[in-house]
């Protein structure tokens, strides 16, 4: 009962820390896009 518990919780939290990772991730890489518009002739 224990274990189910533990895991519903990393489930949970897997799942909350990917959508941040992902928001994350395309809010950094927004510079990278700019970069390479601008870097086009």
């Amino acid at each position: 009962m224990i274990v189910q518990e533990q895991t519903n919780l990393w489930k949970h939290f897997i799942s909350e820390y990917s959508n941040i990772l992902v928001f994350a991730v395309l809010y950094e890489h927004r510079y990278l896009w700019l970069l390479c518009a601008l870097s086009l002739p």
